[in-house]
Formats: C-alpha cells, sequence, structure tokens
C-alpha cells in the first residue's frame, strides 16, 4: 500500500490562481502600445531565457525590464514590460481557498512550489486568499530553480523536510506533473479551463485525505 498523504503541494498559477496565458492577453489589461511582434515565435524564443533568469531569482524585475528593453532593441520598454507583468494575474479560483481549510481540518499539511517571479509573488502575498491560507510557501525565484528541473524538488525537500512519500503535487502543466513523479511524488494534473476546487478535490478524496 502507498503511504498516506501527509503533506499537499500546490502550483499557484492554473490551480489556485487564475492567470493569462500569453503575452496578447496580458498586453490588452494595460495602456501599453502593442506590436505583432511580440505575437512572433522569434519573441518568445528571443525572451525566454531572460524569462527563465527571472522566474529562478538571478536577476531582479528591474534587470528582467532593462534585458527586455534591450533584446527587443528598444521595442519594449521597461516601463511597458512592468506593466504587462502586472496586469499578468487574475485571482483566485473559486472554492480553492475553502479547500486548503478542509486540508487543514483533515490534519494535512498545505505548501505551493510555483514557477513565479518577484513581482508576481508578492502580489499574490497581497492578493491571494488562497495562498495567505498556505501554511509553506515556496516559489522558483525563492528556491533558484524552475520546474520541470529535477533540482527544485530536491531542493524543496531540503528545504521543507518533507518526505517525497507522504507528498500529493498538483500542477497545471504536464511536463511539471511527469518531472514530480520522477522525482518520487503522487502529482496529479489541474485542468485550468476547468472548476479547479472541484477537481482538487476528485484528487484528493481519491488519495485519502477526505473521505
Amino acid at each position: 500500500m502507498a503511504d498516506p498523504v501527509t503533506h499537499v503541494v500546490f502550483d499557484l498559477g492554473g490551480v489556485l490562481v487564475s492567470h493569462v496565458r500569453s503575452w496578447r492577453e496580458a498586453h490588452e489589461r494595460t495602456t501599453a502600445p502593442w506590436d505583432d511582434y511580440y505575437d512572433t515565435p522569434e519573441f518568445l524564443e528571443l525572451t525566454r531565457p531572460s524569462v527563465l533568469d527571472h522566474m529562478s531569482g538571478r536577476i531582479t524585475p528591474d534587470q528582467w525590464y532593462s534585458t527586455m528593453e534591450s533584446l527587443t532593441a528598444g521595442r519594449l520598454s521597461p516601463e511597458h514590460c512592468r506593466l504587462v507583468l502586472e496586469a499578468w494575474l487574475y485571482g483566485d479560483y473559486p472554492g480553492v481557498a475553502d479547500v486548503i481549510d478542509d486540508i487543514h481540518a483533515a490534519g494535512r499539511v498545505t505548501a505551493t512550489l510555483s514557477n513565479t517571479n518577484p513581482v508576481h509573488w508578492e502580489h499574490q502575498l497581497e492578493h491571494s486568499e488562497a495562498l495567505r491560507r498556505v501554511q509553506h510557501r515556496h516559489a522558483s525565484h525563492l528556491l533558484g530553480a524552475i520546474k520541470p528541473d529535477p533540482e527544485i524538488f530536491h531542493v524543496f525537500e531540503r528545504t521543507t523536510g518533507f518526505d517525497r512519500r507522504g507528498i500529493v503535487f498538483f500542477d497545471d502543466l504536464e511536463e511539471n506533473v511527469f518531472a514530480a513523479r520522477d522525482a518520487g511524488w503522487r502529482a496529479e494534473l489541474v485542468d485550468h479551463t476547468g472548476d479547479t476546487a472541484a477537481q482538487l478535490r476528485d484528487h484528493l478524496a481519491r488519495h485519502g485525505v477526505f473521505e
């Protein structure tokens, strides 16, 4: 028999918190001027290394804004980058904060393991009731590693002292779920287009957290 679940670990975006899924969608929520270049594969390929540096904490938000301006030859100003980044998040999915309370009532410990950056992290700490209710809050820029890199799961375990055999993890990206399973965690995929709270409850019941 599998070890009982003792720790429930969540990704944030797409699981607890709703967010945009593209640069265009975030951009449309700002007053920054649009350039069709931002919709091209070239833009994504060019800027992805700096995005990863930002999420891993290797560069600060201000350094990322300046890097993006340089990479796009001035198409993106630091101010426009800031506006788009700040427009990325919506809010908690309905019912997820209550799921977290019920996990605690069932005697389990909660934590987050999210790919994010300092700007989004501070925004969620201020505005996400779900994140505030989670007991142990961890993210890529704080741990210095990014999902699905196997290292982030090992760093998380060393930081928290959690036993992987008691972890169940929720993420909205298949590659992160597969990586967590490879690291010895139980992991489940959440469909961000559906009722995330209901999906969490169903999975948690199946794993014996909820009767």
